[in-house]
């Protein structure tokens, strides 16, 4: 019963966080839901009632900018040094990629001692892997990702437990939290970040995928006391202005409304997008020269009937 308090504060504090939780969630997540599978979270793990206050409320925030649920598929509540940290899990990275359109598929395994596994190069890549089902599957052996665009091709990434822990061995948290109590979730997400770096993918699919679980050292709010110092404190950061170049339909278009053309205008191979320079307009290819409304000088009609003349003489 003595924690019956404590469990009823932070409800109400969720509660009162809601504005912000629907400020930063997709449209077909309402925040009274996310608020309920946070508290439900809450209440699943004591661990949490006794966590730093503040780092809880932050880390429900950065689920909810992910537009995940903290309900232990799509993401976690993770204790790491007493404070709590949102860590997305593969349930939930892999939803936000398939959201983003970009892909046909994408999976992350993890392969046993006793499964069957076979690797192929060659003309004709491909990955073979039979699960062991009956009892012990045996030790971790190897880690894989595959992912399908839509444009038929196929990208794998294979990575062996030694090179996972290579990168664990660089990891803040290595000797405990998520590593410790996820080794295949945290083993998983690190290959899918390596086949990332190959694969189209959208801006927020791409942020979730590639940060830091271990972001201990991260800033967090304060202890919301009310609406007004919640507004001041976890109210997510203004959206950027329009940036350039940017697609409209089919077309990419500058900050003065000018159609890339390719014939004319010069494309950024870096950002597989047209160039642009620092005020947002297209920038002219090599040799070229871009016309512009301002550039255009009206010439007088008697000044062009003579131009018009001498042209014949």
């Amino acid at each position: 019963m003595s924690a019956l308090p404590v469990v009823s504060e932070i409800r109400h504090n969720l509660e009162t966080m809601q504005p912000q939780f629907a400020a930063a969630l997709p449209p077909h997540v309402p925040p009274a839901r996310f608020v309920r599978v946070a508290m439900t979270a809450v209440q699943s793990n004591p661990e949490l009632l006794q966590a730093e206050r503040k780092t809880l409320f932050a880390a429900c925030m950065r689920a909810a900018q992910d537009g995940l649920l903290p309900d232990g598929r799509e993401g976690a509540l993770v204790i790491f040094k007493g404070k709590v940290q949102w860590m997305p899990m593969i349930a939930g990275i892999l939803k936000k990629v398939r959201q983003s359109g970009e892909l046909l598929s994408i999976a992350a395994h993890v392969v046993h001692a006793r499964d069957e596994f076979r690797y192929q190069l060659g003309d004709e890549e491909r990955v073979y892997h039979v699960p062991y089902l009956d009892g012990d599957p045996g030790e971790e052996r190897l880690v894989y990702a595959i992912a399908k665009t839509r444009d038929g091709g196929v990208y794998r990434e294979i990575m062996t437990v030694a090179e996972i822990e290579k990168v664990r061995a660089v990891s803040r948290a290595r000797e405990g939290g998520p590593w410790s109590t996820w080794w295949g979730e945290m083993a998983k997400k690190t290959v899918l970040r390596r086949l990332a770096k190959r694969l189209p993918m959208s801006t927020d699919a791409d942020e979730v995928l590639r940060r830091e679980d271990e972001d201990d050292e991260a800033p967090v709010p304060a202890l919301p006391g009310s609406v007004a110092d919640l507004n001041a404190r976890l109210r997510p950061p203004a959206l950027p202005g329009p940036l350039w170049p940017r697609k409209e339909g089919e077309d990419w278009v500058d900050v003065d409304g000018a159609v890339f053309d390719p014939m004319s205008h010069a494309w950024s191979n870096e950002g597989q997008c047209p160039s642009v320079t620092g005020e947002g307009r297209f920038r002219a290819r090599r040799g070229t020269r871009q016309a512009r409304p301002q550039d255009t000088v009206e010439t007088p009609i008697g000044e062009a009937l003579d131009g018009g003349a001498s042209g014949e003489d």
